[in-house]
């Protein structure tokens, strides 16, 4: 009789065995097991949105399993692999027997140091984030997530970690017809102070896009004081005809510690990316490379990092034992109002229309609760409201939208 439980944990296994090969010291026996370590998720999460731009009430109920697992295959020598299996739930016409949804999400093998010195090297399929994570992310609140398949190095010297990658996003056979996305990055870390430098660059032949992002990130902690600003600039080239890139990106935040006890927080922020503007024969439009939606620019991913100002305030803080709350509230315009409206995944929501000088995009406000009642358990809601301002004239984007979830960790 078959025993599907077991098949995640033969399945890792053999995969650990094949990611070793090779990085093994002689001397280890072939039949001694590996000690691995076991890491898992289950998230299941409800959201339901309505409002002029989903006449009909739109709702999607998604499910996300993964399993991981961590081996020590030699000395300074390490393998990970993690299986993902995320789904909407009634999407299938079956649920017997299909693994469509299922899927190698991360897989790589890392040296922790090479000839002795504290160089390390990790290849395979892996998550990049770096610093608050606007430019690249691996997008923790999608159901399916991000990951690379590529070769990433670093070094630590002091409190200084260099860091570089290369990554295959569409491998077509030909080098230069591939889509890459490779990036330098510098950070400086100290109990009170952060500092990062960094140039991300997207190769990607298949929407004519060869731009590269450069910039930098600093953080400071004044006692409860925190203050942190972004700054970035885009060049490349861009479009069928070439066009000259000339972009950039800016976001800078302030926040209090008012209530310690309680963990009380008030947040102010300001977020800004470059629109372009109308005749011009550059593109302008600002474009960050892989970010984290559904963090900054409001939870209802309405909004993107291009051709957008943001002002906001948020509070947070621990309103009982266990439960946290946060309110969240957004005052969006753009910057140009020849440019589109964009949302969180970049896409052109709404032009406007030839003559219209209305940049007033609307406000939005994000309530949300998480409760932790137990070690490794989380629970959480939460309920937002946009309403729409004078650009979209014809009056489809105001929108509600709610959410439940459920994560274990094990």
């Amino acid at each position: 009789m078959s025993h599907p439980g077991r098949i995640p944990a033969r399945a890792a296994r053999a995969v650990l065995a094949a990611l070793a090969l090779g990085a093994v010291p002689p001397s280890a026996s072939a039949t001694e097991p590996l000690p691995i370590a076991w890491d898992g998720q289950f998230r299941t999460r409800y959201e339901i949105r309505a409002g002029a731009a989903t006449p009909a009430r739109s709702d999607v109920a998604l499910l996300r399993m993964r399993l991981g697992a961590r081996a020590a295959v030699g000395p300074g020598v390490a393998a990970y692999v993690q299986f993902q299996d995320a789904r909407t739930m009634g999407e299938e016409g079956s649920v017997t027997a299909n693994l469509r949804n299922a899927d190698l999400r991360q897989a790589w093998v890392q040296l922790d140091s090479i000839g002795g010195r504290a160089l390390f090297l990790r290849v395979g399929r892996q998550e990049l984030a770096y610093g608050d994570e606007r430019l690249v992310s691996p997008l923790d609140w999608s159901n399916t997530g991000r990951a690379w398949d590529g070769v990433r190095g670093w070094a630590a010297l002091g409190d200084v970690r260099v860091e570089g990658f290369h990554t295959w996003v569409v491998e077509r056979g030909n080098a230069d017809r591939d889509d890459l996305f490779n990036g330098v990055h510098v950070a400086r870390a100290t109990p009170k102070a952060e500092e990062n430098l960094y140039a991300f660059a997207r190769h990607f032949p298949s929407a004519r896009t060869f731009d590269v992002t450069y910039g930098a990130r600093v953080r400071r902690a004044f006692g409860r004081l925190d203050a942190r600003a972004e700054a970035a600039g885009q060049d490349g080239r861009r479009g069928a005809g070439d066009e000259p890139v000339a972009a950039w990106g800016a976001a800078a935040k302030l926040s209090y510690e008012a209530l310690p006890a309680r963990r009380g927080r008030v947040a102010l922020e300001a977020i800004a990316g470059s629109g372009s503007r109308a005749p011009s024969s550059r593109r302008e439009t600002f474009e960050p490379p892989f970010p984290l939606g559904h963090a900054y620019l409001g939870t209802m991913d309405l909004v993107g990092w291009s051709n957008v100002r943001d002002l906001n305030v948020g509070v947070s803080g621990e309103i009982a034992r266990g439960v946290t709350g946060i309110v969240e509230v957004h005052d969006f315009e753009l910057m140009e109002p020849t440019d589109a409206w964009y949302d969180a995944a970049g896409r052109a929501v709404l032009r406007a229309s030839p003559g219209d000088a209305t940049t007033d995009l609307g406000r939005e406000l994000d309530l949300m609760l998480r409760w932790t009642p137990r070690p490794k358990v989380a629970l959480a809601g939460g309920y937002g409201r946009f309403w729409s301002g004078d650009f979209p004239r014809n009056g489809n984007a105001a929108q509600d939208w709610g959410w439940l979830q459920m994560t274990v960790g094990f």
